[in-house]
């Protein structure tokens, strides 16, 4: 973390001249999301850095990264020198109450969700999660939002969410949040579009990626009546299951209120793993949803995954099999080697998914866990599925 010669993160900070922006605005909370794994050094590095010059600062981190290692973290106490504070699941209401106790200088200990070094295991955690009809708006202000990919020629895209949690909330191998998964909640449509409304105003937004887990039917039904009812046009896109409660009625509904595109949560072709790993798709009916989907003007792109707990070559021609017979109706499809992360059914009951893992391998913080995977594919065999779609595609034309 303080290798000048190899970290670049520590570079880019000193580069940048960080220390003089804190103390420009004097900053006391300084807040670092670590979204993933990969974030992991960059997030560190920045709070030691900041810990160690500005030792006045109290240095918070919080995402899904702490949240998934939080109890490696507490076992690590060194790490504890990087930053003061950790926030873990959602952030709105322990964020708020630390500001308001730091700036008190009253005791953080108690606030819920907020662990420090001396926490230890009694650390209160509340599963609850915020309801999503108290929160305000997204506040975007100080981002250069033209920088980013998505923003161009002055077409500023946002991300928001009308939803937290997954309505279903049973895939085994899920990687979103460690068990056990928050409670799913849905915000009032009504609000939902006050909440565009803003973004529009304020930020000048052209597009949405509404960044639900899952969007239901029923909430995507009653967003679009209400994008159409107040006559707010903005293009947005979203995340789904192939969820049989999704019609052509719905589809068609939502495209009328700027829908452009919906990313699916496939996985896999053979009913019979979506059946161990309890996805809870069926063949017949995705081939439905997604033609249906497309046939309403909405771009289908698809996730799947490969390499499988139990996945043999065999199902994962079912899968092939299924993508080309619905080419037609599909944009894009982005194939995932399927890897083991911590604290989802599929880690917690291997033997139940037919795999193996050494859980004790001395790596706190190890994200991507090899197993053994002896009643289906090897790494080797999905890449060799993945090119029989593509060769199957090209010769098709």
């Amino acid at each position: 973390l303080e290798d000048g010669g190899e970290n670049t993160f520590l570079q880019f900070y000193q580069d940048e001249d960080i220390l003089s922006f804190l103390n420009k605005e004097d900053i006391g909370l300084l807040g670092i999301s670590i979204i993933s794994p990969s974030q992991a050094i960059a997030g560190l590095t920045l709070g030691l850095f900041v810990k160690k010059n500005l030792p006045n600062i109290h240095v918070n981190i919080g995402g899904q990264w702490p949240t998934l290692f939080r109890r490696s973290l507490q076992e690590n106490k060194g790490l504890f020198k990087c930053f003061d504070s950790m926030t873990v699941f959602e952030g709105e209401t322990p964020l708020f109450c630390l500001s308001e106790a730091l700036a008190a200088k009253r005791d953080i200990s108690k606030i819920p969700n907020v662990i420090t070094k001396n926490s230890g295991p009694e650390a209160i955690i509340d599963h609850h999660g915020e309801d999503m009809d108290f929160l305000p708006a997204p506040d975007f202000g100080g981002l250069p939002l033209d920088l980013y990919d998505e923003s161009r020629e002055g077409s500023i895209s946002l991300t928001f969410e009308t939803s937290r949690g997954c309505y279903w909330s049973k895939c085994a191998y899920c990687v979103d949040l460690p068990l056990p998964k928050p409670a799913y909640r849905r915000k009032d449509a009504r609000l939902v579009v006050r909440d565009i409304k803003i973004l529009q105003e304020k930020y000048q937004a052209k597009m949405l990626l509404l960044g639900d887990p899952g969007m239901s039917p029923r909430q995507m039904l009653e967003v679009s009546r209400e994008l159409l009812n107040s006559k707010v046009d903005i293009a947005w896109w979203v995340m789904a299951r192939l969820d049989p409660g999704f019609t052509p009625e719905i589809f068609r509904l939502a495209h009328r209120a700027g829908l452009k595109k919906i990313n699916f949560g496939f996985e896999s072709g053979s009913d019979a793993i979506c059946d161990l790993l309890s996805k809870g798709n069926r063949r017949e009916r995705s081939g439905r949803v997604i033609k249906d989907c497309a046939q309403a003007g909405i771009e289908v792109d698809l996730q799947t995954i490969l390499g499988l707990p139990g996945e043999t070559f065999e199902h994962s021609l079912e899968t092939i099999d299924f993508l080309i017979r619905n080419k037609e109706y599909i944009a894009a499809v982005t194939f995932n080697i399927f890897y083991l992360t911590p604290e989802n059914y599929v880690y917690r009951d291997p033997q139940k998914y037919g795999i193996a893992y050494n859980k004790n391998d001395g790596l706190p913080f190890r994200f991507f866990i090899p197993f053994d995977n002896p009643q289906g594919m090897n790494r080797d065999e999905a890449h060799l599925a993945q090119q029989t779609h593509r060769r199957i595609r090209l010769v098709d034309g």
